[in-house]
């Protein structure tokens, strides 16, 4: 009688956890929708262009490899193609110097300044992640209203 009891109500809790699960996934899959192309018949959104000097200034570049000449032509470009995934190629005289965009993730950010870690290593670059958090949100996050 008290296994039947107690197997009833694990089956019930089991229930309401996997209900628990659907709703944080739709929940979640919501918010990462917010992060793609603003207009949704276009596949990705249009590249941002940023040049070192201003992300430098911004605090989003922390340090680089970058010669100090380099800096001064170098332009970020940043787009996404889906929610939550953000591509990044970097360009000096307008030249690719990465043989393929960089991706940020925002699942990965949001997890490494949810661990306190400030830091994300990008090839030759170092970004801050809080700041590059604030810059992706102010420029990608769709309004809703």
């Amino acid at each position: 009688m008290r296994l039947t009891f107690a197997l009833r109500e694990l089956r019930k809790h089991g229930a309401y956890l996997n209900e628990q699960i659907q709703q944080y996934t739709n929940y979640l899959r919501d918010v990462m929708n917010h992060y793609g192309p603003k207009d949704p018949s276009k596949k990705a959104s249009k590249p941002l262009k940023f040049t070192y000097k201003e992300l430098a200034k911004k605090g989003v570049i922390i340090s680089s490899d970058v010669p100090k000449l380099g800096q001064k032509t170098m332009v970020f470009s940043i787009w996404s193609e889906s929610p939550g995934e953000f591509e990044v190629d970097a360009k000096l005289a307008g030249k690719s110097v990465v043989q393929e965009p960089m991706k940020l993730y925002l699942d990965e950010l949001l997890e490494k300044a949810n661990s306190n870690v400030s830091e994300l290593q990008l090839d030759s670059v170092k970004l801050e992640v809080n700041l590059t958090l604030h810059l992706l949100n102010r420029n990608f996050l769709k309004r809703i209203k």
